[in-house]
């Protein structure tokens, strides 16, 4: 039976290089792709559906920001290590690297053992981050990627803002939250919550999940039980 493999995209300008500095990856567990098309590699991206990319670091300098937007879009992409493959291996280089949101660094001149072992390691984290992301309790299964409460099957439809405020509950059980600490957690989720509309968001949830984990404390705040 035929064992499915892990998809890689390599991209850089020197496809004769990258070939032969990547062959050994394609006689293990792993399908490898080359670009040095870098007009196309979006689509390329969207294609292929790589688990894993590694990418020429001037490409990264001029495409990165572009890219990393890319997979953050994608249900099927997001979770996508980036690795940057660069010639100088000094510490400013990899700063640089993930200062510009690439999972990892890894030199060029790195040998075949090392950049196996990264690339299982990033693929084994990537993995792991994507079941994180789904939390079950009760009846429900709470996927914090894709915006999707479902109950025995049937899909529940919340507002931005109530999946985010239940989010924060479902990845933080059993602890007291003040509204204050509510609403200081979801800074930085697109989404405009008060004070004083924490108490109705609460409750819209309530009314509109059936969902009966979320105790109020008196005078203090909520705290999620599992």
């Amino acid at each position: 039976m035929k064992v499915e493999q892990y998809k890689i995209l390599v991209a850089d300008d020197d496809i004769g290089y990258i070939k032969k500095r990547f062959f050994n990856l394609g006689q293990d567990e792993f399908q490898l792709y080359f670009i040095n098309h870098f007009d196309k590699i979006l689509a390329t991206i969207q294609k292929v559906l790589p688990d894993v990319i590694l990418i020429n670091q001037q490409l990264f300098v001029e495409k990165g920001n572009a890219i990393i937007s890319h997979l953050q879009k994608s249900m099927h992409l997001r979770n996508t290590p980036v690795v940057v493959i660069a010639a100088k291996a000094d510490e400013a280089t990899h700063i640089k690297a993930l200062e510009a949101s690439a999972d990892d660094f890894i030199a060029d001149t790195a040998s075949y053992k090392f950049l196996h072992l990264r690339i299982k390691a990033l693929l084994k984290r990537a993995t792991t981050e994507h079941i994180k992301k789904q939390i079950s309790f009760n009846d429900f299964t709470l996927d914090i990627d894709d915006y999707v409460l479902t109950s025995k099957d049937e899909i529940i439809r919340l507002p931005k803002r109530e999946f985010e405020l239940l989010s924060f509950f479902a990845t933080n059980p059993n602890r007291v939250f003040s509204r204050k600490e509510i609403v200081e957690a979801l800074v930085g989720k697109d989404i405009i919550i008060s004070l004083n509309s924490v108490d109705v968001h609460i409750c819209k949830i309530r009314q509109r999940t059936k969902i009966n984990n979320i105790e109020t404390i008196a005078r203090v705040g909520y705290r999620f039980l599992i």
